[in-house]
């Protein structure tokens, strides 16, 4: 389990990457649509996009080394850690879906996060109704997680 633990912060920077050269151009076309409409997207750079990936990196890279010390709370935690990346690319997906088209993250979303996700709950024997709470509290915790990091890099980093 600690290879795959130490490959998630991997999986999230390449898939950040990919966010992180398409944001500007993806918001620069779909600016006027819902709900980008609603929201200061002119404020978001590849910058502070950058930036705002940065601090989830630290707080991942923080959450590796603590579930890697910690034996008796690996599995929670790791859970959780995974069920967030697996519902980051499930909204990658939907908003695919929404847009009829790419949208940044969707490639490692599927190439890299789903495969990951699975790989991590097979090794850990986590499905059914456990899995499924994992997910929803996953669910919960990425919308909030994503949109404080962007607001915080919006912040610190104005170019």
């Amino acid at each position: 389990m600690l290879k795959l633990l130490w490959l998630y912060p991997v999986v999230f920077l390449i898939h950040d990457a990919e966010e992180i050269l398409w944001i500007n151009p993806f918001l620069n076309v779909h600016k006027n649509e819902a709900p980008f409409d609603r929201l200061p997207v002119d404020r978001i750079t590849t910058g502070t996009f950058a930036v705002s990936v940065g601090l989830i990196f630290l707080v991942i890279l923080a959450l590796c080394l603590y579930i890697s010390k910690n034996t008796g709370e690996r599995r929670p935690v790791f859970r959780l850690l995974a069920a967030v990346l697996f519902m980051n690319g499930i909204t990658h997906v939907l908003q695919a879906i929404y847009f009829t088209g790419y949208t940044p993250g969707v490639v490692t979303s599927l190439l890299l996060i789903f495969p990951y996700a699975y790989f991590v709950w097979k090794k850990d024997s986590v499905k059914g109704r456990i899995l499924a709470k994992y997910l929803l509290a996953g669910f919960v915790v990425q919308i909030p997680l994503a949109l404080g990091a962007v607001i915080a890099g919006t912040l610190l980093f104005q170019s």
